[in-house]
C-alpha cells in the first residue's frame, strides 16, 4: 500500500497555477485604442470600396437583365448592402480619445464592447438585410432567366450551387465574426 499524502505536495500544486496576466499600463491602453480606432477606419474605407464596386457591377448587369424578379433583387441587395454598411459604420465610428486615464481605459472599453456586441449579432444586421435580394435574384434566375442553349437540369444545377458557395461564404463570414468576437472579449478580460 503506498502513501498518497507524498504525491500531493502543496508548494509544487501553488507554483504550478497559472500566472496572472501582467497589468496593461496606460500607454499600452492608449497605443491599442489609437489601434483600433485606425483599424476601424480602414475597415470602413474598404467596405466602402467594395460597395462601390459591388454596385457598379451589379449595376453594370441590371441592363442585361429582363427578369423583373432579377431586377427586384439587384435593387434589394444593393439596399441591404447600403444598410449594412451604414450600420458598420456606425458601429466602428469612435469619437475622440481623451487624455485623462480613466476616461481613455473607460472609452476603450466601451468601444471594444461594442464591436465585440457587433461582431456577435452579425446576422440580425449584417446577413439577415441581404437575404430578401438574394432569394429574389435565385428565383429570378431559377424561374425566369434561363441559359440558352443549357438543358433546364444544368441551369438549374448551377444555382443550386452558386447558392450554397454564397450560403457557406456567409456562414464562413459568421464564424469569422464570432471568433473575432471572442478576441475582444479576451482584450476586454486583459483590462
Amino acid at each position: 500500500m503506498t502513501d498518497t499524502s507524498q504525491a500531493f505536495d502543496p508548494q509544487q500544486l501553488w507554483q504550478a497555477q497559472p500566472k496572472a496576466p501582467a497589468p496593461v499600463t496606460l500607454g499600452e491602453v492608449r497605443s491599442r485604442a489609437r489601434r483600433l480606432r485606425s483599424d476601424g477606419l480602414r475597415s470602413q474605407i474598404g467596405s466602402w470600396v467594395c460597395l462601390l464596386a459591388g454596385a457598379a457591377a451589379v449595376g453594370w448587369r441590371m441592363r442585361h437583365v429582363s427578369s423583373w424578379m432579377m431586377q427586384a433583387g439587384c435593387v434589394l441587395l444593393l439596399a441591404g448592402a447600403l444598410f449594412c454598411l451604414l450600420r458598420w459604420r456606425r458601429i466602428n465610428s469612435f469619437g475622440p480619445l481623451p487624455d485623462e486615464g480613466g476616461a481613455l481605459v473607460a472609452a476603450y472599453r466601451s468601444n471594444l464592447v461594442r464591436l465585440r456586441d457587433a461582431r456577435r449579432s452579425l446576422a440580425v444586421w449584417g446577413i439577415a438585410p441581404l437575404a430578401p435580394g438574394g432569394v429574389l435574384l435565385v428565383l429570378g434566375r431559377w424561374t425566369q432567366r434561363h441559359t440558352p442553349g443549357l438543358p433546364v437540369a444544368l441551369d438549374h444545377f448551377i444555382v443550386l450551387l452558386a447558392t450554397a458557395m454564397l450560403a457557406f461564404a456567409l456562414a464562413a463570414a459568421y464564424l469569422w465574426n464570432q471568433r473575432e468576437a471572442d478576441r475582444l472579449q479576451r482584450r476586454l478580460d486583459q483590462l
